[in-house]
């Protein structure tokens, strides 16, 4: 595909979310458990998270959205500033991003203990998860709400 093909996808899937997320409102929401999902410093890419966020939704996760590019003190401050016993922190699409020094999974203060980081995308595999301390690794969409429901069953 051409940049101007990724574009005119991007913006078709924006559009079809728009005319999901009314639907999935109706379903019942936080069933699950709570999802903080972003990118990290350096990924400006949201065709994924965005997919992953809508596939959780369907599956009855309460989504927290922190957006792009977020670098570890708003990652950890999102994580400190939700309130909720059952979290998982998600999606890493690019191993190109920058990563500040201590973005390799880590916050201060215990929260690292009450979080579980997913990572996922075609650039990145389950080796890179492991490098950087990540808790699981999910190469698209589907699986990832598999591995998210496989650790918030771990934690009931």
């Amino acid at each position: 595909m051409y940049l101007p093909e990724v574009l005119q996808s991007a913006g078709a899937m924006k559009a079809s979310l728009a005319i999901l997320k009314p639907l999935l409102a109706l379903r019942d929401q936080n069933r699950g458990g709570k999802i903080l999902i972003g990118t990290v410093k350096g990924d400006m890419h949201d065709i994924g998270k965005n997919l992953v966020s809508i596939m959780l939704q369907g599956a009855g996760f309460e989504i927290v959205d922190i957006g792009l590019q977020r670098g570890s003190s708003e990652i950890c401050m999102a994580i400190a500033n939700t309130p909720g016993d059952r979290r998982t922190i998600g999606n890493v699409d690019n191993d190109d991003a920058e990563y500040e020094n201590d973005d390799r999974c880590h916050c201060g203060a215990g929260l690292r203990s009450k979080v579980k980081i997913i990572i996922g995308g075609a650039p990145v595999s389950q080796k890179f998860a492991d490098e950087i301390g990540a808790d699981g690794y999910s190469r698209d969409a589907v699986l990832a709400v598999d591995k998210v429901k496989q650790f918030m069953d771990r934690t009931s």
